[in-house]
């Protein structure tokens, strides 16, 4: 049984992150990936995981992993599935898109995350790629309509630290206090199972080692290795991680090819 599921809705993401498989994609140019579920097969997705008793009702559908969920054409169309289910879900989003409801079907919903790559245009040029003003607004204009539509879970931020946005934190704690957001602060990271491993064995190739030199925060990484117990286990692993294919992937740092 599957306390949490994370599910890609749709194939692509708009946002330009470079240490993200991608994003990375994205900022160099090539054309977004296509495909989206339907939210037909969405449905029979769920079905089936509650018949074979992969999931029960205590299961978060968490719909995202390395997608943009609001990409998704028919966004509101499987939300409305995730009602219907009576599961409970959550929303990771860079909030480059505005979507809302006419209806009240977001009382399941569990969280809303706003990942942003810091709190300035600055910082937004050289991550997202986004008009920072917009992000802004949207991320109110979500809350509003997704309150007045039954959401009553917890909206955060996911604030993604790098070397050069650590004093725009005020900013964005004023932000998230001002529009009753909370807010979390992690290391931004490779978001790449490959790119990972070629960091820690040494085969990343210099001028990628170079950039991530500059932008993340890697000073910790040797302590944290060699703190970590014999017998680890990382702490997703008992998570189903789906794509918008619904096909299996090993994990949720590993990519569907």
């Amino acid at each position: 049984m599957f306390k949490r599921v994370f599910f890609d809705i749709c194939a692509g993401c708009n946002a330009r992150c470079p240490w993200c498989q991608t994003g990375n994609k994205t900022r160099q140019g090539q054309p977004l990936p296509k495909g989206a579920i339907a939210p037909e097969d969405f449905a029979r997705a769920l079905d089936y995981m509650f018949s074979t008793e992969m999931i029960n009702q205590k299961t978060v559908v968490e719909l995202y992993n390395f997608a943009e969920p609001f990409l998704h054409p028919q966004f509101q169309e499987i939300i409305k599935c995730m009602a219907h289910s009576g599961l409970r879900f959550a929303l990771s989003t860079n909030a480059s898109c505005l979507k809302t409801f006419s209806e009240p079907v977001l009382d399941r919903l569990a969280y809303i995350t706003f990942s942003m790559p810091g709190f300035s245009q600055g910082s937004y040029d050289r991550i997202h790629g986004f008009n920072f003003e917009t992000i802004k607004s949207n991320i109110v204009a979500i809350l509003k309509n997704f309150r007045e539509c039954g959401f009553h879970g917890h909206p955060y931020i996911s604030y993604h630290v790098y070397q050069f946005n650590t004093e725009e934190l005020e900013d964005a704690c004023k932000f998230a206090a001002d529009n009753d957001l909370g807010l979390e602060a992690p290391y931004a990271l490779f978001n790449d199972g490959k790119w990972t491993v070629s960091y820690l064995d040494g085969t990343m190739p210099y001028e990628q080692l170079r950039r991530a030199g500059q932008d993340l925060m890697l000073h910790y990484v040797n302590e944290l290795l060699a703190q970590q117990p014999a017998n680890f286990v990382c702490p997703q692993h008992d998570i189903l991680t789906l794509n918008e294919r619904c096909e299996v992937l090993l994990c949720c740092g590993v990519s569907k090819n």
